[in-house]
């Protein structure tokens, strides 16, 4: 399976930068072509220190000029996230 097309999916769990960027190593990714979704601001900050392109589906607090800084993108909901893969699926080729 190319590297494109593997997925790891970890609800609720929290992760460190370094546990981060040891799942992209196990998946033989490079961290920089990993999607983290993130809802906290704490795992917004971990996830962009792992170098992983990260996205903020706000949960109780609204990023601040700081996170949004940190996030390739904040999105209002999944529903919005979905759409945003699904259209870069159908213009990137593999």
């Amino acid at each position: 399976m190319s590297a494109r097309g593997r997925i790891s999916l970890g609800s609720g769990l929290k992760c460190t930068a370094a546990q981060g960027s040891l799942g992209a190593k196990r998946l033989g990714v490079d961290p920089r072509l990993c999607l983290a979704l993130k809802d906290s601001h704490n795992g917004v900050r971990s996830a962009s220190s792992a170098g992983m392109m990260t996205m903020m589906v706000p949960d109780l607090l609204e990023p601040t000029d700081e996170i949004r800084g940190l996030c390739a993108f904040v999105a209002r909901d999944l529903h919005e996230v979905r759409s945003l893969i699904l259209a870069v699926e159908t213009t990137v080729p593999y």
